[in-house]
């Protein structure tokens, strides 16, 4: 194994100008349901044993699907402001805040309407972003 370095504000770079021009050219990810999803860690390409890892990037006022995992999911706001909702609470969230999700629960995040929002993501066990690891990223969550 060998340690992997990531700047996650080049990164973050990068899903910014991909919601502006629409250019997802990689590494910066694929446009799913509305937002650019860019999978950093999976079993799958071999980058983690254990989790999945990446970063999205929610243009002003989008919002994912409702949707629910196995994995608990960790939700750490790089820039931006929005909403996440799980079950029938939700919070508001904004610039170095946290949500963890558990296990099963339907839940959604939103943009602000008059930002986007840069969320990095990890979740456990992995699955759920081998849908976004293909050139043509299935739908879904």
């Amino acid at each position: 194994m060998s340690i992997r370095k990531l700047g996650i504000e080049e990164m973050a770079s990068g899903l910014r100008a991909a919601v502006h021009t629409g250019n997802t050219t990689p590494p910066v990810g694929n446009w799913v349901n509305g937002r650019v999803v860019a999978v950093l860690g999976s079993p799958e390409d071999g980058t983690t044993t254990s989790m999945a890892f990446g970063m999205s990037a929610l243009p002003k006022g989008a919002s994912t699907p409702w949707h629910s995992h196995e994995a608990e999911e960790f939700a750490y706001i790089i820039s931006g402001e929005g909403r996440i909702s799980i079950g029938d609470e939700s919070v508001i969230v904004s610039a170095g805040e946290a949500v963890i999700t558990p296990s099963n629960l339907p839940h959604m995040t939103s943009a602000a309407a008059d930002q986007e929002l840069i969320v990095m993501w990890m979740y456990a066990p992995p699955g759920s972003e081998v849908r976004w690891l293909s050139e043509n990223p299935t739908e879904g969550s």
